[in-house]
């Protein structure tokens, strides 16, 4: 039979904490680099996607772009394991709201330590053209809100068009 260990009040127990992390980024992108240095960059940020009426999924299917999310959190005071959730709400009114992914991670010290996460590609739940808001939700707190936004055009475009709400 095993000994127990004498506790020598020096055990590390992982810290956990109700505090939230900071967002520093979230955005939707045409693509996101990571550099040997471990640099991030969200390259040709956009808010709007034009598509042609062809082109759409029928009404609840679900609708893939060759876009990419970046979410950039900090940890801030946030100690401990979180889990993370992603989620779409639709232009319908009432909105609806999807699931589009989660993660469980732990922030540790120090304080600008954190998690960067790439969505890619972007789905949403198709719901006709609109604003479209991505939510992120932590504990059940909303910590971010990115919109983007659907707009039908009768000619299908030669390529889906992106680029920023003018």
């Amino acid at each position: 039979m095993a000994k127990k260990r004498k506790s020598t009040g020096k055990e590390q127990k992982p810290v956990q904490n109700e505090a939230l992390p900071y967002v520093i980024a979230f955005v939707v992108c045409e693509r996101i680099l990571v550099e040997a240095d471990n640099i991030t960059s969200a390259i040709r940020i956009i808010d709007t996607i034009t598509i042609g009426v062809d082109q759409t999924p029928p009404v609840g299917e679900s609708a893939a772009f060759t876009l990419s999310m970046l979410l950039i959190l900090k940890a801030g005071d946030a100690r401990g394991e979180r889990t993370l959730n992603v989620r779409v709400v639709t232009p319908e009114r009432p909105p609806v709201t999807h699931p589009v992914t989660n993660w469980t991670f732990t922030f540790n010290d120090p304080d600008e330590s954190g998690q960067n996460m790439r969505i890619a590609p972007l789905y949403l739940i198709w719901a006709g053209d609109g604003l479209y808001y991505f939510e992120v939700v932590v504990g059940g707190t909303v910590l971010a809100r990115t919109p983007i936004r659907v707009k039908l055009v009768q000619a299908a475009p030669e390529a889906v068009q992106l680029g920023p709400q003018q």
